[in-house]
């Protein structure tokens, strides 16, 4: 009885408990590093299930009531769902340090010369899409469909495909300075990750605990409700 009752009153204060969490996989190499050994250092009696994905399929399975909650980049408000900035991030294109495209000075049209790898449905296709619409050049040649291109960036380097990485990868100590940023103000995408839940689904004490971690490290500059320019509710 007595090992019930503390187990009971664990759960109640979150030092315990199982938390099913999506997570954008750049959020979960730069951030979660921050976050879960803070939580763990709480709550070593937490058991943890990360499913790492893109945005569209994270949200799938948070409808799904297959996640507790998850930490991706959404196109706009969720019915039923809490949604609320935490990171800001920056699309760019990338490209192998030696790719043909530094030989010389490049423009816009200049990426429609090479084909690309790219993420599989992700959100940011139509983005792309429409950047290379607006100067009148055609969509991307696919050569390659990846589930994440983040962790590919020999690869990247090994072929003259291009590909879209957050800027914070370029140098970073996994990419073993193989990639090189095609910095072109026309095709900068500025994004936000957001932590996003059910406002109306069962969120234990432990699931409640790692949303105040991740509160707590939002960034100081994150947009407000009014600059992302859609409803978001903070909490």
């Amino acid at each position: 009885m007595d090992d019930t009752t503390r187990e009971d009153r664990n759960n109640a204060l979150g030092y315990s408990g199982h938390i099913r969490m999506g997570c954008a996989p750049t959020m979960a190499k730069f951030l979660l590093p921050e976050i879960i050994p803070s939580l763990l250092r709480q709550a070593p009696g937490v058991t943890i299930e990360l499913n790492t994905n893109i945005s569209g399929t994270l949200v799938s399975l948070l409808k799904e009531g297959m996640l507790d909650l998850a930490l991706t980049h959404v196109a706009g408000p969720i019915d039923g769902y809490e949604v609320t900035p935490l990171v800001n991030d920056e699309l760019v294109i990338v490209a192998g340090k030696n790719h043909p495209i530094f030989n010389e000075p490049y423009t816009v049209h200049d990426l429609s010369k090479y084909r690309w790898l790219l993420p599989r449905r992700s959100a940011t296709r139509p983005w792309l899409d429409a950047v290379l619409a607006k100067h009148n050049c055609p969509p991307p040649e696919l050569q390659m469909e990846a589930t994440s291109v983040l962790f590919l960036p020999r690869l990247i380097a090994a072929t003259n495909m291009l590909s879209l990485l957050s800027r914070r990868n370029i140098g970073d100590i996994d990419d073993g300075g193989f990639l090189r940023e095609v910095a072109l103000p026309e095709t900068e995408l500025r994004r936000v990750f957001c932590l996003v839940y059910n406002k109306t689904s069962y969120l234990s004490p432990a699931v409640l605990r790692l949303i105040d971690l991740l509160l707590e490290r939002a960034d100081s500059d994150v947009p407000s409700v009014e600059d992302v320019g859609w409803p978001v509710s903070i909490r």
